[in-house]
């Protein structure tokens, strides 16, 4: 491939890689899961016990999304890297607003996810979801145990203290 032709296919990769990850949202707050697992490899893990493929994502969202009423997830800020012409990591930063049994729940994160193009389509390979906060919009996000989901124990946010740089900014040990 020629450098002008390399050019253009790295364009058109950050289009359709930007694609996916913007109709993320506006297929899972539709609760249009079937199109949702779509967006993934057929060979996904939803899991480290889970088995592969999309069948067990989609099982995977249905439990997910039985405990929420209606959800908005805004993404914004995305930074791709490229590791091959067919595969990328990317950072895509969200705030997603939750009903969940009558408590209004907000949450930031940043998904970690890993991208493979395979038969000219691009697609996850696996998506994380590291945050810095879920909590009641009446209760402000401080602390460390900033994951405050209703009806569940309170747990540490893993951002921002899990990238190095920042703790080493603060001289912070790892956590």
């Amino acid at each position: 491939m020629d450098d002008l032709a390399a050019r253009i296919d790295r364009l058109e990769s950050i289009e359709a890689i930007r694609d996916i990850t913007a109709r993320y949202p506006i297929l899972l707050d539709a609760r249009d899961l079937e199109g949702l697992v779509e967006l993934f490899v057929d060979d996904v893990k939803a899991g480290p016990d889970a088995e592969r493929g999309r069948g067990p994502l989609l099982e995977h969202y249905h439990r997910l999304c039985r405990g929420w009423g209606y959800t908005v997830h805004q993404v914004f800020q995305q930074a791709i890297d490229f590791e091959s012409p067919d595969k990328a990591m990317g950072h895509v930063y969200c705030k997603a607003e939750h009903d969940i049994d009558g408590h209004f729940v907000v949450a930031m994160l940043r998904y970690h996810d890993r991208y493979e193009r395979r038969d000219g389509k691009w697609y996850f390979r696996w998506r994380r979801t590291p945050m810095w906060y879920v909590t009641e919009i009446n209760e402000a996000p401080i602390g460390d145990d900033r994951i405050r989901w209703p009806d569940r124990p309170r747990e540490d946010a893993p951002l921002p203290g899990a990238w190095e740089t920042y703790r080493s900014f603060y001289d912070m040990p790892p956590s």
